[in-house]
């Protein structure tokens, strides 16, 4: 199910990560019983993300896999299972912003056939928009796969999880170099990125990203006049929502085109980026459409397997000059593209969309809103879009260009 990719740029971006007190966050937790085996896991593949199938004390539930998070379960889980609450957990997200949530042992999970015991977990509220839409119980990060090997097919949609090298038909040399971070454990792999050159960014299965820079990196860019030949668009609001579900103050965000992506040997060729992230550059998801993914804890090395060694890549693929958000009462104008033929003809950020194409807004009980969050408005198929909205008390009506990257 994917999503136009515009509107799936106003993502939920599950990186987060605990800020505890010292004693509590270096407190060593969690044990894996299995030793020397080879798991395959079958996963779903929704929105761009991973949702693996984990047992807990004999019930099955449906986590979301999520290199750049930590273990959380919802609220439902712990009003089933009352686990002993230890204490009170800061969950920050990609946009830096937080909120206090409960912090809870988790005694024993299964994933697949291996048993994990004493985890510590946070305890966060996966029952409104847009966290009912994934149908998400939790997630599955980076304290549970830190000592092992996780390989990705999504062709085959197929998860393989080992402590052993040997098990996995991994090359013998070569590897792109991986970097743990010492704080959050954030797997940053090496990339080089025509026309600005090699870029350590993180790896986060937790985004449906191919590609996209830290907001900041491309300002610098900006300053040193990188983009002579290679166009810059910007996009003003909210672009992306995090782990903290605390909605941002509205803020620019990039996106560019890049020549080339390099990957070891692999290419990916001549794209424009995922919108920018105010918190890290990123590789997500949207790798595993041109290749087989391995992440090698151990021996701290990255493995992409691509279907060929160069490839033409998409992120962004169009756009229509706004961004659109479900805000409980209404869609409105989430983030602006400066410039665009829509913010011409009086579009505004916070404008109300009544009707883009055949689609109603109106309704808002008569929409399915979640069949929209997955799937998205498809305008990307049209030369243009009409768009009915509402402006300071002011109903217009404007027709709009399909730009297409």
């Amino acid at each position: 199910m994917k999503m136009s990719s515009l509107y799936s740029k106003v993502t939920i971006l599950l990186i987060g990560f605990l800020l505890l007190t010292r004693s509590i966050y270096c407190q060593k937790t969690g044990s894996l019983k299995q030793q020397d085996f080879l798991e395959e896991i079958e996963f779903e593949w929704a929105r761009g993300l991973l949702f693996v199938p984990v047992q807990i004390e004999g019930k099955t539930f449906r986590f979301i896999l999520d290199t750049g998070g930590s273990l959380s379960i919802s609220t439902t889980i712990q009003e089933l299972f009352s686990f002993e609450q230890i204490a009170v957990a800061k969950v920050v997200g990609v946009n830096k912003l937080s909120k206090r949530v409960p912090y809870v042992k988790v005694p024993s999970l299964r994933l697949g056939a291996l048993e994990f015991s004493n985890y510590n977990a946070t305890v966060s509220d996966y029952t409104g928009y847009p966290y009912d839409c994934l149908r998400a119980d939790g997630i599955i990060g980076r304290d549970f796969l830190k000592d092992l090997i996780l390989e990705l097919d999504l062709p085959n949609k197929k998860l393989k999880l080992s402590d052993n090298p040997l098990k996995l038909k991994l090359p013998k040399e070569g590897g792109i170099p991986v970097k743990i971070d010492r704080k959050t454990s954030l797997p940053y792999i090496q990339v080089n990125v025509e026309p600005f050159g090699k870029q350590w960014v993180v790896f986060d299965s937790g985004s449906d990203d191919v590609f996209s820079f830290k907001t900041q990196t491309i300002e610098q860019y900006r300053r040193k006049s990188k983009f002579k030949e290679h166009p810059i668009e910007t996009f003003f609001g909210v672009t992306s929502l995090g782990a903290s579900g605390v909605i941002p103050k509205p803020m620019a965000a990039f996106t560019t085109y890049i020549e080339s992506l390099q990957l070891g040997d692999a290419a990916l060729e001549g794209f424009y980026t995922d919108i920018s992230k105010r918190s890290r550059s990123r590789i997500g998801t949207g790798l595993m459409k041109y290749g087989k993914v391995t992440l090698d804890y151990q021996r701290k090395k990255f493995y992409f397997q691509p279907k060929e060694k160069s490839q033409k890549a998409t992120a962004m693929k169009g756009s229509i000059g706004f961004l659109p958000r479900y805000a409980g009462e209404a869609y409105i104008v989430t983030a602006l593209q400066s410039g665009s033929e829509a913010e011409k003809k009086g579009l505004r950020l916070g404008d109300t969309i009544l009707q883009i194409n055949e689609l109603n807004l109106r309704d808002m009980e008569a929409i399915k809103h979640c069949q929209l969050y997955l799937e998205g408005y498809n305008w990307e198929a049209t030369e243009q879009t009409e768009l009915v909205f509402l402006s300071r008390g002011e109903e217009k009506a404007i027709t709009v260009k399909t730009i297409k990257y």
